[in-house]
């Protein structure tokens, strides 16, 4: 089946569900242990590098079949970065038929997946792993970066110094808007780094002008504002 109807000769929704359906096949057999699945879930995510039911099947039997959680670790990081290549972009006429990953691209299921792995099996190396991450995938998603930020809960001594380096990486993506600066300069006032907000409202400004325009430097003026009374009250 796979053979006959897998291929780019298929559309691309029921080659995934030919796919997934081999894998599960696979995976149901009794005589066949996960390490044999292996190959063909390697090869299902070079066909469809798009799918994230496929992505995460893959993922799981990673999971069960590496020997040690940093082998496990280095697996995300490396699929990451692939997720991240054009070619893992879902095309136009891609639609899931898996109800969990309609809205899900690979390259939000994987940073996320890897987050909660990290935070169940490797936590004491939760930081490091995520800001190594950081600098070798510099296209991660605006969404995933402010997630890593909420799971970081609010700013403390201990989590202080990571929650700067995120907030330093979102404020750097080119999505980011006067919302990611705004809160960035407020969680320094909040902690005392008046000097610290103080430069991060001034490239604020010069940012801002640059990649979005005036009116986006005159909303978050308009937003630092509010921000400020509210604090004064």
């Amino acid at each position: 089946m796979v053979k006959s109807f897998g291929t780019d000769r298929t559309p691309p929704t029921a080659r995934e569900q030919i796919w997934v359906a081999r894998i599960e096949t696979s995976l149901s057999l009794s005589f066949t242990s996960p390490d044999e699945v292996v190959p063909l879930v390697n090869k299902a995510t070079q066909v469809l590098p798009f799918s994230s039911k496929i992505w995460d099947l893959s993922a799981e039997i990673t999971e069960q079949t590496l020997s040690s959680p940093e082998s496990i670790s280095a697996w995300y990081e490396s699929s990451i970065r692939r997720s991240l290549l054009t070619d893992a972009l879902p095309p136009s006429n891609f639609t899931s038929s898996f109800s969990d990953f309609i809205d899900l691209a690979p390259r939000e299921l994987l940073p996320r997946r890897f987050v909660h792995y990290l935070s169940t099996t490797l936590p004491a190396s939760l930081e490091t792993t995520l800001l190594r991450l950081f600098s070798a995938a510099p296209t991660l998603s605006l969404s995933f970066l402010s997630y890593v930020l909420s799971l970081s809960g609010p700013s403390s001594s201990a989590s202080r110094k990571f929650r700067r380096k995120v907030h330093e990486r979102i404020v750097e993506h080119p999505e980011a808007s006067s919302e990611e600066w705004v809160e960035y300069a407020k969680e320094l006032m909040r902690d005392g780094e008046v000097k610290k907000c103080q430069e991060v409202l001034g490239r604020a400004k010069g940012l801002l002008k640059v990649r979005k325009g005036e009116g986006e430097v005159k909303a978050f003026e308009r937003e630092w504002e509010a921000v400020c009374s509210a604090m004064e009250e």
